[in-house]
Order: C-alpha cells, then structure tokens, then sequence
C-alpha cells in the first residue's frame, strides 16, 4: 500500500514538472515574433514591367536583438539558382523604422539572407522595387547603401542585358523575425523541470516493468559482466571522439556549420560501440527474447531515418542559410547507425546458427 501511494505521489510529481516545463517552454517560445508570407505576380512586356513597387509594414512588439531572415524567390525555385536569363528585372529591398531610419537594404534577383539586427519596438516598412537596368540598379546602390547593407548573391556579376523582355513572373515573399533568445531564468526552469519530470516518470516505467514484466526475461550474472564491460569500452570510445572532436575544432579543422555533427557522431561512436560489444558477447538481447524483432525494430528505425535525412539534405542541403547543421543530418546519423547495429546483429545470429549446425554435425 506504500509503495503504490508512493509511485502515486511520484508520478504526479513528474507529470507536474514536466507539465510546467513544457508551458514554460511554450511561453518562452522559439523567439518567432513574426512571420509573414505573401505572393506578387510581376509582368514584363518588351522590358516593361506592369508594377515596379511593392511595400509591406509589420510591428516589433519588443525592443531586442533578432534575426532578420528576408526572402523573396520565384516560384518552384530555390534562391541560389535564379539566373539574368529566369527573370526580367532585379529586386531591391529597403528596411526603414518610423522614422525613415534606414534598417537594412538589399538587392538581386533572388534573395535568401538572414542577418542579426537591434530593432526598437514599434512599426517597420520594406519598400521594394523591381528593377529592370543598370541605371536603376546603379541609382538604388548610391541612394540607399549603407553600413548594414547586404548583397542577395553575387551582385556584382549580373548582366541586366540578359533580363528576360517578356514574361510572367510569380515571385513568393517571406519576412521572419527571430528573437535572440538568451538562456535565462526562464529556460533554466523549463530544463529543470523537464529533466527531472522525465527522470522520475522513466525510473516509474522501469520499476512498473521490473515488477510486472515477464520474469524470465532477465539477464544471468555473466551477461551483466559483459555489459559493465561494453559500458566501459563505449564510454572511453565517447571520451576520445569527443576529444578529438575539440582538438579539431580548436584548430579550426572542422567546416564552418558541421561542429554539431562532428560532435553528435562522438555520441553514436560509443553507442554503437557498446551494442555491437554487447551483441557479439550475448548479453544485449535479454534471456528467452528473441533477436528478429531486435533485427526487424532496428532495420525499419535505420530505413525510416536514412530516408528521412537523405531526402531533407537533398531539398535543403546540409547547412542552413546561415551556414548551421540542418537537423536532418541527425536523421541521417541515426539511420546509418540503426542499420550498421542490425546488420551486426543478423550476422551474429546467423553465426551462432551456423556453429549450432555445425556442432550438430559433429555429434551425428
């Protein structure tokens, strides 16, 4: 009767942590204070456009740092692979606050740029224009250029005499503004409770599991050896990845953008060390459970991963726009290493069936 009053109040308390975590972290936010989407369809007749402005206003709701994201390509087309002879003018955008302040400017034919800046709160406007010269370009680049300025590819190799003269054009905007968020009281709070709200529910499960679970599921005293063993051979394996991993990073041998993953792969050294240990010495698979559900488990997790993340960097590449890890790399990490851990798995089922054969043999 303890005990059950025991687990009880243990588990309102977990559920309640990470509750509060989650509404903390929901208040918190991923620092989103905008975002907004919106299509123009553009014209060209023998080089003249039927519009040549566009504006749009939005409000900042808070004094602060943010990340200004600003976008604008044509349609089914990716920033990157616009070229003079895809369109018939180039787009120059302006940023200015209330009070005619210049915010941030730029230009080109497609654009995909993401840039920190300290914005008061109060309402902003973007004026566009399309351009279909040089001498507009050139008037723009005098007029409004300044300090915070930025380039939406190389600009300085456009040659606006190969501009498509006629044509229609669906061009697809998007303006996001990201808060920067600093790691306060607030997300300190949410960690906390969410770390330890999934603590005690999870030492809940295993202590429901242990005490209704199939019994003969255990593991002997030769196969828990086995796994302090293969515990200490992946943890010394994390150990040196990961040290490696900052002895590179510190010399500036990793890529600009793929620290993360250089890292994370540190983590999955040594879990795949310690189950393909586990595996080959008998004492990962538990007693009286069978290894094709571990095999097929394994095998469809590594195929749904793999496919996930190699169809994510196909579309969006391994870095973002600013030049960070996409998550769909992890995708990829974890499909790579479920299928590495089934395939050791088979073939170590297929070679304790093997040598059950052969002794069989023997004894005939």
């Amino acid at each position: 009767m303890r005990k059950s009053l025991l687990g009880i109040i243990s588990f309102i308390i977990g559920a309640a942590l990470l509750i509060v975590g989650i509404v903390l972290v929901a208040q918190a936010g991923t620092g989103l204070d905008r975002k907004t989407n919106w299509n123009s369809t553009i014209t060209a007749t023998a080089g003249t456009l039927d519009k040549t402005t566009a504006e749009s206003n939005f409000t900042i709701s808070k004094t602060g740092d943010y990340y200004l994201n600003l976008c604008w390509v044509p349609e089914d087309m990716k920033a990157g692979d616009a070229s003079e002879t895809d369109l018939g003018f180039v787009t120059a955008c302006r940023i200015t606050d209330a009070a005619g302040n210049q915010i941030y400017s730029a230009y080109g034919l497609a654009s995909d740029i993401k840039i920190p800046v300290a914005l008061t709160a109060g309402t902003y406007r973007i004026d566009y224009s399309y351009l279909t010269d040089e001498a507009g370009l050139s008037a723009f680049r005098n007029t409004y250029h300044g300090a915070l300025d930025g380039i939406a590819g190389n600009a300085s190799s456009y040659d606006l005499t190969k501009l498509a003269q006629n044509g229609t054009w669906k061009m697809n905007f998007q303006l996001n503004l990201t808060r920067k968020a600093a790691f306060g009281t607030t997300e300190m709070c949410a960690t906390f409770c969410i770390l330890f709200g999934m603590v005690i529910l999870l030492m809940l499960i295993v202590a429901f599991y242990r005490s209704h679970g199939n019994t003969g599921s255990r593991y002997d005293e030769r196969q828990e050896n086995e796994q302090g063993r293969a515990f200490r051979y992946a943890f010394f394996a994390t150990m040196i990845a990961a040290a490696g991993t900052l002895m590179l990073d510190c010399m500036a041998f990793i890529p600009e953008g793929l620290t993360t993953i250089f890292y994370a792969s540190s983590i999955f050294i040594g879990l795949i060390v310690y189950v393909i240990y586990a595996l080959w010495h008998d004492c990962y698979i538990a007693l009286n459970e069978k290894r094709g559900f571990a095999i097929l488990f394994l095998f469809i997790v590594g195929a749904i991963n793999l496919l996930i993340g190699l169809n994510a960097i196909r579309i969006d590449g391994l870095l973002d726009e600013s030049n960070r890890m996409n998550p769909s790399a992890l995708n990829l990490l974890c499909g790579i290493g479920a299928l590495l851990l089934s395939i050791v798995t088979l073939v170590r089922t297929m070679s304790e069936q093997r040598a059950e054969n052969d002794d069989g043999g023997d004894e005939e």
